[in-house]
């Protein structure tokens, strides 16, 4: 598992009674800054992102579930300063979550 990897490096911290990772803020941006393929490094997670947030997928049944994903697209869209039709899409989905 590759964040196992990292947790090993000390580049992430892992919880492991909850089976949780956690990045120091520092960390994040220093990664941010200085990674120029960043945009395309996200691609994935924002193309799961938007199919996560889909507006029929988001109903009172899942309703929690989507507000994790929701908080996390906000995250991202907020790093990514390209902007693309992925992004512009799961901004989308975001305003009608």
């Amino acid at each position: 598992m590759r964040l196992i990897a990292l947790a090993k490096k000390g580049w992430i911290e892992y919880n492991e009674p909850e089976a949780a990772f956690k990045c120091s803020p520092v960390v994040q941006e220093v990664l941010r800054l200085k990674n120029p393929a960043l945009q395309t490094d996200c691609a994935p997670l924002v193309k799961n992102l938007v199919q996560e947030l889909q507006r029929d997928k988001i109903h009172e049944g899942n309703y929690r579930h989507s507000t994790l994903y929701a908080r996390l697209a906000e995250g991202v869209v907020a790093i990514l300063k390209k902007p693309d039709d992925d992004v512009a899409t799961l901004c989308s989905n975001l305003g009608n979550f």
